[in-house]
């Protein structure tokens, strides 16, 4: 199984930690970016890209995932990132026509809405309320998490929730205690 991580600036390296833990002995990992160069994370991580998103075949994928920041900031203030943009919208589209998983969470389905994958969507966010009006496709909810065929949303606090349904998504876990013993370990339950 591999999957890839979409960074960029200030993206939310909290929001996936737990999504990389549960997939670390299942799947490779790789992070994709706008281009080949060191992103650094809302924690002041630092990441070299392993491709730019216009090197990744989507047939060497098994689901993508895409963490919340700030991606309309991030577009605008560096417009030189369009043909990467493109590559981007082709890879989604490409992935959704293939029923591959795309998760995004926080504000990584701002990404999901501007290659225009969340017409007929139930979908969710971390997108506030006096900014949701700005992307009216589909159902866009204020619940926690959505899962909407091959879709999963979430707010960026969900980030547990997040990676578990990914995992449950990708069918990781075995039976429905071991999601809920899960659960309970992550959410220090025990």
């Amino acid at each position: 199984m591999k999957f890839a991580i979409v960074l960029y600036d200030d993206w939310s390296d909290f929001e996936v930690t737990i999504l990389t833990l549960l997939f670390r002995k299942y799947a490779d990992m790789i992070t994709i970016g706008f281009g080949p160069k060191q992103y650094v994370s809302e924690g002041q991580f630092k990441i070299l890209v392993d491709k730019k998103i216009s090197e990744v075949d989507p047939n060497d994928l098994d689901f993508i995932v895409i963490p919340g920041g700030d991606p309309v900031k991030y577009l605008s203030d560096h417009p030189e990132t369009q043909p990467e943009f493109e590559a981007l919208n082709s890879l989604l589209h490409t992935l959704n026509d293939q029923k591959k998983l795309i998760a995004a969470i926080c504000g990584g389905p701002v990404f999901v809405y501007k290659c225009g994958l969340l017409k007929n969507k139930t979908w969710t966010s971390g997108i506030g309320k006096e900014d949701q009006e700005d992307y009216p496709d589909g159902n866009n909810t204020d619940g926690v998490i959505e899962v909407d065929g091959n879709l999963i949303t979430s707010k960026g606090n969900a980030y547990v929730e997040f990676a578990v349904e990914v995992a449950k998504w990708m069918k990781l876990f075995k039976s429905e205690g071991e999601i809920i013993q899960d659960m309970k370990w992550l959410k220090n339950q025990q």
